[in-house]
């Protein structure tokens, strides 16, 4: 049965994928020392954490980790610049087999308080709105702590494009373009690093994607959590933790990237049925930036 929540659009032919969890690239690349390619050291990605073994996850909540399908792992620990905790369960989105599907939630132990956790982007992002979003952030932990601080690696990019299907894979990637040298910007050990869809120096990031795959000639490929909301959201409220002590019933914090960019624009509530068109707006012309095809599964609004 088909997710409900993918494209209904010809799946594309691409160059071959190559995983990027731990040391499967060892053989096609020589990898940097810090992975990334060409990145800087950072302290303002602390969300994004360290998973023993060689790939990363984003912490989304006090309890859990969001992470590639194919990093999934449990008994390990989990270290972040909000502090760190041993992973006890994983949950792998149904579905799943390399490169599609390639999402999962880790349950840690003891929870990572923090003042505030990381907003996911609500919006289903197509190739045609990638020109408004301007500058992105490749984020991973793979340099570890530096002394007392913790250090993430980041670089910055543009989206080129949005796919959903891989051969006969659903696999919802938003498409990083690659290193001014023709190299792939994701190296060995990031997969499960974030996608951040904003400049590196922005405030309260917002996570667009988790990193999946090198493809489409040395492009980097990350997951849109949002194509798999509602697994996401259920995963959560319905797991029942041992520990009478830990918070239940924890959310993940959505957030519209239509809103903040398209705040200005009235907007107006559609029906199931205008929802699961492929395009919504009806006045290309007042707000191309604002027009958005949309997953059918979420409550949607569109600029009028």
């Amino acid at each position: 049965m088909r997710d409900k929540n993918m494209r209904h659009t010809k799946p594309c032919q691409l160059t071959p994928i190559r995983l990027i969890a731990g040391l499967a690239l060892a053989s096609m690349y020589v990898q940097p020392a810090l992975a990334l390619n060409g990145s800087s050291p950072s302290t303002n990605f602390p969300m994004v954490g360290q998973i023993v073994g060689g790939v990363d996850g984003v912490l989304v909540a006090p309890n859990w980790v969001l992470t590639a399908g194919h990093a999934a792992t449990t008994s390990k620990l989990f270290s972040s610049g909000h502090g760190q905790a041993m992973i006890d369960a994983s949950f792998v989105l149904p579905g799943y087999q390399f490169p599609g599907h390639d999402l999962a939630l880790l349950h840690l132990a003891t929870p990572i308080v923090s003042s505030q956790y990381t907003a996911l982007n609500l919006d289903y992002l197509e190739t045609s709105h990638l020109a408004q979003i301007g500058s992105v952030t490749l984020a991973n932990a793979s340099s570890n702590a530096q002394g007392s601080q913790w250090q993430n690696r980041y670089v910055e990019s543009t989206l080129v494009n949005a796919l959903t299907w891989a051969g006969n894979y659903a696999v919802h990637w938003v498409v990083a373009d690659q290193h001014s040298s023709g190299n792939p910007l994701l190296q060995s050990g990031d997969s499960g690093s974030g996608l951040f869809l904003s400049a590196a120096g922005e405030a309260n990031p917002l996570l667009g994607g988790i990193a999946s795959a090198i493809c489409m000639t040395n492009k980097s490929c990350f997951v849109q959590p949002t194509a798999f909301r509602d697994w996401l959201d259920i995963t959560l409220l319905r797991y029942q933790p041992s520990n009478p002590e830990e918070l239940r019933r924890q959310q993940i914090n959505w957030v519209s990237l239509i809103e903040q960019t398209c705040h200005q624009y009235p907007r107006k509530p559609l029906s199931t049925q205008t929802r699961c068109m492929s395009l919504l707006c009806p006045s290309l012309s007042k707000s191309p930036s604002c027009c958005w095809a949309w997953p059918c599964s979420l409550a949607l609004v569109c600029a009028a």
